[in-house]
């Protein structure tokens, strides 16, 4: 998450995500949708996420 954005701009991204989640699959019906802050080397144009 960009560390300039304010909580509850951070909890509208998660409920939209977790609406997607339970809209994309099949037979869910709820999600847990965790926000955190960006790592710093997200800043550096690097990804910070694993390669999946």
């Amino acid at each position: 998450m960009d560390r300039t954005l304010t909580v509850v701009a951070g909890h509208q991204v998660a409920v939209a995500a977790e609406r997607a989640l339970i809209h994309a699959v099949p037979r869910l019906l709820a999600a847990t949708v965790h926000i955190d802050h960006a790592p710093a080397e997200a800043r550096t144009g690097r990804s910070a996420a694993p390669n999946l």
